[in-house]
């Protein structure tokens, strides 16, 4: 499972890291295990790097989220790492968050990987691409986003996403006219979802963009035969269609089918990229028999199975309903720790289990979430980021046992940075976070 992680002014590190690996940490990251983990991505380079003309595979950086051990491939440029062998190791500091993304650390680019990695070697080695990929999408003229994509947790939506990738599958496993007809066919459903939701285009591309392309790059990059790669692809992404949330995740299912489907078209698409760049247009280029036809929906609908896909759907929509019921009684209207952001804030998070609240902000079921106040861990039970103006507003828990001033509840903790401290709230029962 992959947890996304986003900084509003890029995740950099320093001085932070302590240089010497604590004796009673070292068994924390098996390092023999460490090495064979580097190998076995670095076996892949050739293909990777060819892939976007780039040097892909570079500096990882493996972190044990109990004891903040690092193990790393390389050396920063600062000499921060201490040598360990073929290996450099350090503890990072407690205010960075950890997840698997790409972080700055001593002026070196580092793919960071949450230990231990899966034990199942495609998992692993796609986990390994997807971040490695985060490494260099800067280079690439493709900036990281975050957007909300709130409409995928709509019943309508999902709907036609699924469609989409019910036809997107079918495409994947046929050929000639019929890969063409199973290509029109997703084209229109997702026509079918832009026009119901208008903003819908810019944010799902935004999101395709950053980690659809990485788990492509995971897919394409693994080393899978290409007789068996779009097979693999097509039930990868079908597997995801029951998801409670689609929000987030939508990408990393989509985003290698279109990449999988663009390579086997024979166009030169990936030189082509850019931030405003749609992959559905490049497919339908790619492909020009392709013929985006929004009549007669419910004939192709029903030729994916688009009667049970609505049944499903509507179950599941019940369901959400208690879902956001919960969120707004814990978050919004029970009494709550209100925490401010700055534009310091980093924070990590499922991408799985995200669920927008209509009129507040994005829930995530669980998370870590730092700022100049200190950092604050969810285990479970739900964190509200509140919508601001351009960058979050505020983070939100539900409120201490008995309205006590504590840092923690059992579902999350509060470590305060000096000079910080947890005041009753303006509203009766709530609390907030502010300086001394």
């Amino acid at each position: 499972m992959n947890i996304s992680r986003l900084s509003l002014r890029g995740l950099t590190v320093a001085a932070l890291l302590v240089a010497e690996l604590p004796a009673s940490a070292q068994s924390a990251i098996d390092t023999t295990l460490a090495r064979e983990h580097v190998a076995e991505v670095r076996a892949l380079a050739a293909r990777t790097d060819t892939l976007w003309k780039v040097r892909t595979l570079g500096a990882l950086l493996f972190v044990d989220p109990r004891t903040r051990q690092v193990v790393a491939s390389q050396a920063d440029s600062a000499g921060l790492l201490s040598a360990y062998g073929a290996l450099f190791v350090g503890t990072l500091p407690d205010a960075l968050p950890i997840a698997n993304t790409a972080v700055t650390l001593g002026g070196t680019r580092y793919a960071m990987l949450m230990w231990p990695l899966p034990a199942d070697r495609g998992a692993r080695v796609r986990l390994l691409l997807h971040e490695s990929f985060h490494r260099v999408q800067d280079q690439l003229r493709l900036p990281a986003a975050n957007p909300s994509n709130a409409h995928l947790n709509t019943t309508a939506a999902r709907i036609w996403t699924r469609l989409e990738w019910r036809a997107l599958a079918e495409a994947l496993l046929r050929s000639g006219t019929q890969r063409v007809q199973a290509l029109s066919d997703a084209l229109a459903f997702r026509a079918m979802r832009l026009r119901t939701y208008p903003q819908a285009q810019r944010e799902e591309q935004a999101l395709l963009l950053n980690e659809g392309l990485a788990e492509y790059n995971g897919w394409a990059s693994s080393g899978e035969a290409d007789s068996l790669l779009a097979r693999r692809v097509a039930l990868a992404m079908l597997a995801r269609e029951r998801q409670e949330s689609l929000v987030r995740s939508f990408a990393y299912a989509s985003g290698p089918a279109y990449g999988v489907l663009l390579d086997g078209s024979g166009m030169a698409w990936r030189p082509q990229l850019n931030a405003d760049s749609d992959l559905a247009e490049l497919l339908r280029v790619a492909y020009p028999s392709v013929r985006v036809d929004t009549t007669r929906m419910l004939q192709r609908s029903e030729r994916h199975g688009g009667l049970l896909i609505r049944a499903e759907e509507n179950e599941m929509a019940a369901r959400r309903v208690e879902t956001e019921r919960g969120h707004r009684a814990r978050l919004v209207e029970q009494p709550v720790v209100r925490i401010p952001t700055t534009d310091s804030l980093s924070y990590s998070f499922n991408p799985n289990d995200a669920f927008p609240l209509a009129g507040h902000g994005m829930v995530y079921g669980s998370g870590q979430f730092t700022d100049v106040w200190g950092t604050l861990r969810v285990a479970r039970n739900g964190v509200l980021l509140k919508q601001g103006s351009g960058m979050p507003g505020e983070v939100v828990v539900p409120g201490p046992p008995a309205g006590r001033p504590v840092l923690s509840n059992g579902n999350w903790t509060l470590t305060l940075a000096p000079g910080w401290t947890l005041r009753e709230g303006t509203r009766p029962g709530d609390w907030m976070v502010g300086r001394q």
